[in-house]
């Protein structure tokens, strides 16, 4: 039988029972009884004159030993052996574009390991080894700045997730990942402090050089501790779509003749394209007026409904909406390198501020205008710390209450009992 013990040290109350049956088998000599007739009784028996050996256990004494030997067995906790269960682990990789970073010392020179996700990948590889059991993995990627949880099978990381996902994205909490049998992949903590529950492999890593920052055809970099302005980085475009009001499309044009960007004629989709602002469209045709604003400015414009938006895109985020027929509408909603707008012409602005209106839409404009390619905000290419590595946490377990632990104890529990009470038995009837 394949048993394990639950609580080893219970079995050291084993010595009793066998301390018992030693001094019961110790040889004694029998008390001593001068009569006249002990030579007779001698040679009656054939025995020879010294001790005799008294070998025989009493009832009651035989009972009592196993009483005690069945309660020290129980006081062991004995359970039958659970196969092996290979655990599964969910690997949530962070896959932000200062993941592909190249890793480096503190001092900010290359350390030779390649980037900071290979960096990471390999300390995870370590850690699989080192238990005892290899776990199984599933895959998910933080992306966008949410996690896609796609929990791809796989014993190595699927190569979809070894592409950088879209810059512009604010860094948000890990928290609701906080779980048992998960484990975060990053450079540095995502929420602050340690989860919890679930494990970590940060790769670390020293500041990394390069551009944090564009206007035009400039960048501005940060190099050997020093601020650099660079030339000869290609023309970037706004594309505006049509349908947009006619007075953002103005206010559109000349914002981007601020940052240093062209009027796009078409939505090509190439890298050039910094910022996309279109115009919602629906089969429904358009809503009522509305009266909307925010930050200090109000407009009314004809509202268009918006369709369903599409699975495969990042989702948006809302940033003005307005409530039709007991119902919230988004207005516009944006994320990175997108701004859409649900209103149309006439636009008329009921505020009487026109700074107020610049200043909101700039705002927003310059939140969802993507970067440059290589340009990277200047906390991501700070110091990540050092590297940091521990297994998740496993869900709780009570060897106790496992299949094949208590019913054991239960029982030896049970004989010891009985025989406890069928030695106290034999030796009242002697």
């Amino acid at each position: 039988m394949n048993l394990e013990w639950v609580h080893p040290t219970g079995l050291w109350a084993l010595v009793l029972p066998i301390v018992l049956a030693l001094l019961s088998l110790r040889r004694g000599k029998p008390s001593s009884l001068h009569l006249g007739t002990v030579r007779l009784w001698r040679n009656l028996t054939g025995e020879s004159e010294g001790a005799r050996v008294r070998r025989h256990l009493p009832l009651a004494r035989v009972l009592l030993i196993g009483a005690l030997v069945a309660g020290g067995l129980a006081l062991g906790g004995p359970r039958l052996k659970n196969p092996s269960i290979q655990m599964t682990w969910h690997v949530v990789l962070d896959t932000r574009p200062t993941m592909f970073l190249e890793h480096t010392t503190e001092e900010g020179v290359p350390s030779g390991q390649g980037t900071r996700l290979a960096v990471g990948l390999r300390a995870l590889e370590q850690l699989l080894e080192e238990q005892n059991t290899r776990p199984a993995l599933r895959w998910s990627r933080r992306i966008s700045g949410l996690t896609r949880l796609d929990r791809i099978a796989s014993e190595r990381v699927p190569a979809a997730f070894l592409v950088p996902g879209p810059s512009g994205h604010a860094r948000s909490s890990w928290l609701a990942l906080d779980e048992p049998h998960t484990l975060w992949v990053s450079d540095s903590m995502p929420s602050g402090s340690l989860p919890e529950h679930a494990g970590v492999v940060l790769s670390g890593g020293g500041p990394v050089p390069g551009p944090v920052a564009s206007v035009g055809d400039r960048l501005l970099s940060m190099r050997a501790g020093e601020w650099v302005e660079e030339a000869g980085m290609p023309m970037r475009f706004l594309f505006l779509d049509e349908g947009l009001p006619t007075r953002l499309a103005s206010f559109a044009k000349v914002w981007a003749g601020e940052r240093g960007l062209e009027i796009a004629d078409s939505d090509s989709g190439e890298e050039s394209l910094a910022l996309r602002l279109v115009a919602a469209r629906s089969g429904s045709g358009s809503l009522p007026v509305e009266l909307f604003g925010r930050d200090g400015w109000q407009a009314s414009a004809p509202l268009v409904e918006v369709g369903e938006e599409s699975d495969s895109a990042p989702r948006p985020r809302h940033w003005l909406s307005a409530e039709v027929a007991g119902e919230v509408w988004p207005l516009v909603s944006w994320r990175p390198g997108w701004v859409r707008v649900a209103f149309g012409d006439p636009f008329e602005d009921r505020s009487g501020d026109p700074g107020a209106f610049a200043v909101s839409w700039a705002d927003l404009l310059d939140r969802a205008l993507l970067s440059a390619p290589g340009v990277l905000p200047q906390g991501e290419r700070e110091s990540a710390g050092p590297a940091t590595t521990r297994a998740p946490r496993s869900r709780s377990f009570n060897p106790e209450a496992a299949p094949g632990a208590w019913p054991l104890v239960r029982w030896l529990s049970a004989m010891a009992g009985v025989l406890l009470f069928a030695s106290a038995l034999a030796l009242k009837s002697t």
